[in-house]
């Protein structure tokens, strides 16, 4: 009897103790991301931002993020149809990618509300990077849509923005 890497197992019960392990690992990579986008979704995103907030307490270091919410989206969807919606989700999510660092945090937070959690970023540095993806996002050709444009909020743990209360409140 083999195990699923191939290897010789002592009995079946060792290949099926194998097999559910993989089993539950997919799943649960699966249950925490975006199919659409390839990002983290909300549900996968909340244990990074959770062990993040720890982190940054901590350590004492700063932790900001950026939420960033798609204007009029639906409007995309009724025009040009829910290909071009989703068209319009995999581009913003290529260009934060491109955007951001390899070890921030990026979430899929709702229909069309994108998280950036930026671990070691001041709120003045977070504003910056905010407006830099909103003019970005405004600027990006789309085709067959034109463009989108889109609003952004940012907060910091730790300033009079309650980064935990915003999460809260979700």
């Amino acid at each position: 009897v083999r195990d699923p890497g191939g290897r010789e197992a002592a009995n079946a019960a060792q290949v099926s103790a194998n097999v559910s392990a993989v089993d539950i690992d997919s799943l649960e990579r699966l249950a925490s991301a975006d199919p659409l986008t390839g990002l983290a979704n909300r549900r996968g995103g909340e244990k990074d931002i959770a062990a993040e907030i720890s982190r940054a307490r901590r350590q004492n270091t700063p932790l900001s993020c950026v939420l960033l919410d798609l204007d009029h989206f639906k409007e995309v969807n009724d025009t040009f149809g829910h290909q071009a919606g989703d068209y319009v989700l995999r581009e913003i999510s290529a260009l934060l990618r491109r955007t951001v660092r390899a070890y921030d945090i990026l979430v899929r937070w709702g229909g069309e509300e994108f998280l950036v959690v930026l671990p070691g970023v001041e709120h003045e540095q977070a504003l910056k990077l905010a407006e830099r993806i909103r003019h970005a996002v405004e600027n990006m050709p789309l085709a067959g849509i034109g463009g989108v444009t889109a609003s952004v909020g940012v907060a910091a743990l730790g300033t009079h923005y309650s980064f935990d209360a915003m999460f809260a409140a979700g």
